[in-house]
């Protein structure tokens, strides 16, 4: 998602890539996180995530800590709809143009929060730098990332396949993505807001979007992640299950 590797430190990999996407061509306005003139990002990801030991969270940590990109995790707290975030200091308090964190990886959905604004400093913090977000597993809405669910449920032993776009952004893969038993997801349809760019990066059996990237307006004026690009994962997942085996290292 995100990373531009010859940026500083070669060990931080990317995660940002998708945030993340590496190599989303033709999918994101480029293929790493770059700040612009004068700004300088840390080889960092924010994670932020879900209480209670979620296995999503704990899959990202692990595939992070396996791939050597370093990472801050902060743990949202409470019960669903009601959860807060104490957020880290995001930028260098001596120096405005010195952002901690070039990638960030979302696993509570903002609807978990007892406020929309939770995560505003985030989004504002992502525009700023230009840089890239990836909902882990978020459930679809077409004002938040340009997706409409038609359904949920069980997704156990189906196999959605990567678009074209998404063959393009995982070219390690062949394009059926298997995902075992117990996954529970959100199949949708692109509803982009205006001026949102949003492009399915793997589909269903029946053309419905169970991941992809929402290229956000500039400006934004829904969640001011002005021109930031978000990647969605709309079913959930563990360290274990083939689909995060198969995908997490390419994310990263």
């Amino acid at each position: 998602m995100l990373h531009n590797r010859q940026r500083r430190i070669i060990s931080l990999l990317a995660v940002t890539s998708v945030v993340v996407m590496a190599g989303l061509a033709g999918v994101v306005t480029s293929t790493a996180a770059h700040a612009a003139s004068g700004q300088e990002l840390d080889l960092r990801v924010l994670l932020i995530g879900q209480n209670g030991g979620d296995p999503t969270t704990a899959a990202w940590q692990s595939e992070l800590t396996s791939e050597g990109v370093a990472y801050t995790l902060v743990t949202a707290q409470g019960s669903p709809n009601s959860e807060t975030i104490s957020l880290p200091n995001l930028i260098d308090p001596s120096d405005s143009n010195h952002g901690y964190f070039d990638g960030v990886v979302v696993v509570p959905s903002v609807f978990d929060f007892s406020s929309f604004d939770a995560l505003l400093p985030v989004w504002q913090y992502e525009s700023t730098f230009n840089v890239r977000q990836i909902d882990a597993y978020v459930y679809p809405e077409s004002a938040l990332n340009g997706l409409n669910p038609v359904s949920s449920g069980d997704q156990s032993g189906t196999t959605p396949t990567l678009t074209t776009a998404g063959q393009a952004a995982f070219p390690a893969l062949s394009g059926p993505v298997p995902l075992d038993t117990g996954t529970y997801g959100y199949p949708s349809q692109v509803d982009a807001p205006s001026g949102d760019t949003v492009t399915p990066l793997l589909d269903d059996a029946s053309g419905n979007v169970l991941m992809a990237v929402d290229q956000h307006a500039n400006p934004d004026y829904t969640t001011d992640q002005s021109g930031v690009s978000e990647l969605s994962i709309t079913f959930d997942y563990g360290a274990d299950y083939t689909s995060w085996l198969l995908l997490g290292p390419s994310l990263i």
